[in-house]
């Protein structure tokens, strides 16, 4: 687990903006410069050496998995009720007879990971252990209206932790009570199944291992995913709520200023590294984009 302290070292380096710990033991940190994280990186080992996750993000906004990201287009509603995750897990069992090496009998949790890399609405989000893998994730993308690229570090062995400490008010009877206060229940099959997905362990936060797929991709990200829960629309709320105040740092948004935006220069940084689309996806699509990018960036092959 993190304590908040280990934040006071980055107050003396240049470039670097500290915020106020927040509820849920969620921090801002504003940096110049990709250097300036790649500095953090290599200097502040208490914060980035250790069993952390990383996500990168072209813009600043919440951490939101696909299913609650409403409203959905092509007609698709935005997520209102308890029974969506339910439907839409089944539907893709269904419709994935024959197509997948998974069968009826396995876990929710690997048919999730499994339709998360092929563009299902998932409740899930992909991390990474590895913070330069996150770092070309915030950059790959071109410039938005955003002022900021972001790297999210996330300590889930510490909230982890406070789940096995605090399981009446994670998953317990006041979490129940919670929900039901939350959620848009209509009628009595809603009920069951409502308690029937309480009674899941996979309905409150938790880091999911999808290496029983053999998924070449997410080995070579050094992936993660995030389930969460179905009545929380994003990480931070969840944090906000059910860890509340707190002295620990769980989640920490370094906000990396995109008005200089020297994307090319950190691309090429990372591809010098043996980051890029060729070793982050290994199939045709990471061979094609990597192609693509050389395009767009001078000097990215080196020569």
């Amino acid at each position: 687990m993190a304590d908040v302290k280990v934040l006071e070292s980055l107050n003396d380096r240049e470039n670097v903006s500290i915020g106020e710990l927040m509820t849920g033991g969620i921090c801002n940190v504003e940096l110049s410069s990709w250097k300036d994280f790649m500095g953090l990186v290599l200097d502040e080992c208490d914060l980035f050496v250790g069993n952390y996750g990383y996500r990168g993000q072209t813009k600043d906004q919440p951490l939101k998995p696909s299913l609650y990201r409403g409203p959905f287009g092509s007609g698709m509603k935005a997520f209102e009720t308890i029974l969506e995750p339910e439907i839409q897990v089944n539907n893709f069992i269904n419709s994935s007879k024959g197509l997948a090496e998974l069968t009826d009998g396995d876990s929710k949790d690997l048919w999730w990971s499994l339709g998360q890399h092929h563009q299902l609405k998932t409740p899930l989000l992909d991390w990474t252990l590895n913070p330069a893998v996150a770092l070309f994730f915030a950059f790959v993308g071109e410039k938005t209206d955003s002022s900021h690229r972001c790297v999210y570090w996330l300590d889930y062995r510490g909230i982890k932790t406070f789940i096995q400490n605090n399981l009446d008010k994670v998953v317990g009877s006041k979490f129940f009570d919670n929900v039901m206060k939350k959620s848009k229940i209509k009628s009595n099959q809603e009920n069951k199944v409502f308690k029937v997905s309480l009674s899941d362990e996979g309905m409150h936060f938790k880091f999911i291992d999808p290496y029983d797929h053999n998924n070449k991709k997410i080995i070579a990200q050094s992936g993660r995913l995030a389930l969460l829960p179905f009545v929380y629309p994003s990480i931070e709320s969840y944090l906000n709520e059910v860890v509340e105040q707190t002295a620990e740092l769980y989640l920490l948004k370094i906000k990396i200023s995109s008005e200089s935006d020297d994307r090319d220069e950190c691309l090429r940084f990372l591809n010098h590294m043996n980051v890029n689309y060729k070793t982050l996806f290994p199939d045709i699509y990471g061979s094609a984009n990597h192609c693509n990018l050389a395009l767009s960036i001078k000097g990215y092959y080196g020569i």
